[in-house]
């Protein structure tokens, strides 16, 4: 197992598509999270692309229509 400390912080925000990760020569050792690595648009889940694919798919793509989408209820606080 290894670790990649510091490439994914609290603070980093990503796009919430969900994608497979893999490291070429390290399958199945590196634990990275299945999500898109690209920074989301502004006030959106998703980055560029995956708004658009979101969109085509009738995904809700801003980021408290897509939390309430996927169950999330109530305020929630972004910082």
């Amino acid at each position: 197992m290894y670790v990649a400390d510091g490439n994914w912080t609290l603070k980093y925000p990503h796009c919430m598509w969900k994608v497979p990760i893999s490291v070429d020569g390290f399958e199945n050792q590196v634990n990275y999270p299945s999500i898109c690595p690209l920074s989301p648009e502004r006030g959106e889940a998703f980055c560029k692309i995956h708004c658009e694919m979101a969109a085509k798919s009738n995904i809700p793509h801003g980021l408290h229509e897509f939390l309430r989408y996927c169950g999330i209820s109530g305020n929630v606080t972004l910082n």
